[in-house]
């Protein structure tokens, strides 16, 4: 069996069907062939669908797609989605069940709400996939009737469970430092203990970077996949200026491809991409050096890391987070 895993995907701006700037299947056309190679493919859907904006409490920036945007997903080959993030709730319950309505009504799966998994097979193997949201991404709906709250003892619990009955885990994790590409030191620590306790893949996104990745414990922890998707930030449709403007950092991402053989994970694959002016390309050889640079990192010893990590954080305050 062989899954993929997407970062951060958000269907506005120039994502978007209703787009003047690009037409969607030109711009994935070499994507979407790729993912077509995959059993199952999997995306942190950052935009609920909408068909009003009223939006829900105060947040500095609210990001939805229209309903029409369901295409792009399909067309991308994307049959399952996370839901456990900071922006599910931008435009309250109401925009959280239409959300989910329209994913049931497409037979797109979902997991990260109410407490809800997804088992995943192909021949013999068997995934189940889970999703939590940390309080550091400053969320709006974490309750037992919307976003899963990033519980340690409640997931430990659940995972050990799975793996007593024959299932591999995927952890999806929101979590972390926006455009920082070395994640929180207690996430580390986090993510190590659970390692300690079940063999998993730590499935992480959030701060719209590419983090490290490393092999801990018969477990797979790739920390941030960055942005799949992700267009510039505007707090007002007449602002002139983004509240948040991506990157080339921010345009940096992978594909985490995994193969599952005799129910178990036998390999991976990190097939790095960029979200270029006129299409999403393969051609970034940087970005694998710029990954090996993030994971070699993770093996330091932790003064030398939060130094490392501060500097990036200290020149990195005039980014304003989404």
């Amino acid at each position: 069996m062989k899954i993929a895993l997407l970062g951060d995907f958000a269907l506005f701006g120039r994502f978007s069907t209703l787009s003047d700037n690009i037409n969607y299947q030109t711009y994935f056309k070499e994507i979407a062939e790729h993912l077509k190679s995959y059993d199952y493919v999997i995306a942190n859907l950052e935009t609920p669908f909408i068909k009003e904006h009223k939006p829900y409490k105060y947040k500095s920036a609210y990001i939805s797609a229209d309903e029409k945007n369901i295409d792009i997903l399909k067309y991308l080959n994307i049959s399952v989605v996370n839901l456990a993030n900071n922006h599910m709730f931008d435009f309250g319950p109401d925009g959280y069940l239409y959300t989910k309505r329209l994913l049931e009504e497409e037979r797109i799966m979902y997991f990260g709400v109410e407490d809800k998994t997804i088992l995943l097979k192909h021949e013999e193997n068997k995934v189940m996939c889970l999703g939590y949201c940390c309080y550091s991404t400053n969320p709006l709906g974490l309750h037992e009737k919307g976003v899963n709250p990033l519980n340690f003892p409640k997931l430990q619990k659940k995972m050990q469970e799975n793996t007593q009955c024959g299932y591999n885990n995927i952890l999806s994790i929101h979590a972390g430092q926006e455009h920082i590409n070395y994640p929180n030191y207690d996430h580390i620590l986090f993510a190590r203990k659970l390692a300690e306790e079940v063999p998993y893949v730590y499935y992480g996104h959030h701060p719209h970077v590419l983090q490290g990745i490393e092999e801990y414990n018969k477990s797979l922890i790739a920390y941030s996949l960055g942005n799949f998707c992700f267009d510039d930030i505007f707090k007002h449709k007449t602002d002139k200026e983004p509240l948040v403007k991506q990157s080339n950092n921010n345009k940096s991402s992978i594909i985490l491809g995994l193969e599952y053989r005799e129910n178990g994970l036998i390999d991976y694959s990190v097939i790095p991409i960029f979200l270029g002016d006129e299409k999403m390309s393969f051609e970034c050889p940087e970005i694998i050096e710029n990954i090996k640079e993030y994971s070699t990192a993770l093996s330091l010893p932790k003064e030398e890391y939060l130094e490392k990590r501060n500097r990036l954080f200290s020149d990195s305050l005039n980014v304003q987070g989404a």
